[in-house]
């Protein structure tokens, strides 16, 4: 039972004019955080992500767009939330690099082990970022991705299947 929505969507336009107008100062930090993007999978299920800027972010973007670096928490498949790795988060987006992070849920399960679910909805956010990444100013050909523990689970087995770029 999920909402009803076109699969695999935004839940509304987000612009960088508007995600840079909406974020929220990180306290001792250069980075700003945009919480609480709505998107849905393939399933039409809403899910949430974040999104932590880079400092200057839109004004100072490098040539051809920020790389980017998709995140995924872990939690041992059944726990853990997007909050889990603000820390990481935030200390890649400060880098030299510039990379926008985004930061996604995934529906957890019951069990101690990884479902189709998990990385199906981590595929179909990483196949959203790549086909909206001018809404956010991404250079497409520059996502990276990041998990740990339980969300590197997700994305090694997710790479071992599919050419997802850097893991």
């Amino acid at each position: 039972n999920g909402v009803s929505s076109p699969t695999k969507s935004w839940d509304q336009y987000y612009s960088p004019s508007r995600i840079n107008s909406e974020v929220i100062p990180m306290n001792g930090s250069t980075v700003k955080i945009h919480k609480y993007l709505v998107w849905y999978n393939r399933s039409g299920q809403m899910m949430l992500a974040h999104a932590f800027l880079p400092p200057g972010y839109p004004a100072n973007m490098p040539s051809g767009g920020y790389p980017a670096i998709i995140s995924v928490h872990g939690g041992g498949w059944r726990g853990g939330f997007i909050e889990k790795l603000q820390r990481y988060n935030t200390s890649i987006a400060e880098s030299n690099e510039k990379y926008i992070v985004l930061a996604t849920a995934y529906r957890l399960t019951s069990y101690g082990y990884t479902s189709p679910s998990q990385q199906n909805d981590i595929d179909d956010f990483i196949s959203l970022v790549k086909n909206t990444a001018s809404n956010f100013k991404i250079n497409s050909t520059k996502i990276g991705l990041f998990g740990e523990s339980s969300g590197g689970h997700i994305i090694n087995l997710l790479g071992s299947t599919k050419n997802l770029g850097c893991i």
